[in-house]
């Protein structure tokens, strides 16, 4: 279990949580669950105009074809969800993520993989300080197509 999105299992889920923290916006605060002695942040996401709270562990994979190897093999619909909210919020990067998508597509459940792509909205994170006008028309040329690309790959189109 790597994200908690339904409303319910939240709310649920936090009556045996300890709050351990916050940060200094207020809008993440990190739990401890005195049971599995897991750490979790319960984070705000940005999601159709509204906020509703969800909770992400706090030790998710670094390694990115991990982290999506182990929620989209998961037969939990919240970690596809919660996958693709956390791309959402926080970003990655889309060459990255075509390249994992390609290579572990086969591995991932079909489902899991669709109801991502559905999700996924991949907003443009893209470094572009420092580039030339032709550079940033180049990069958002490809983050168009990469864009393209993954939605295909994910049935989300």
């Amino acid at each position: 279990m790597l994200f908690v999105t339904r409303y319910e299992d939240v709310v649920s889920l936090k009556t045996r949580l300890k709050k351990t923290g916050a940060d200094r916006s207020g809008w993440i605060s990190e739990y401890l669950d005195p049971v599995t002695n897991e750490r979790w942040f319960d984070v705000y996401q940005d999601v159709d105009g509204r906020m509703p709270t969800i909770l992400r562990r706090a030790d998710l994979p670094q390694d990115l074809g991990q982290l999506i190897h182990e929620a989209l093999t998961s037969p939990r619909e919240d970690d596809w969800y919660g996958l693709a909210v956390y791309f959402n919020s926080e970003g990655v990067d889309a060459e990255q993520l075509f390249s994992v998508l390609t290579t572990k597509r086969g591995d991932l459940i079909p489902s899991a993989l669709k109801a991502f792509g559905r999700a996924l909205e991949l907003p443009d994170k893209r470094h572009i300080t420092g580039m030339t006008i032709a550079e940033v028309d180049s990069s958002y040329k490809r983050y168009l197509f990469l864009k393209g690309e993954i939605k295909k790959l994910t049935n989300g189109v």
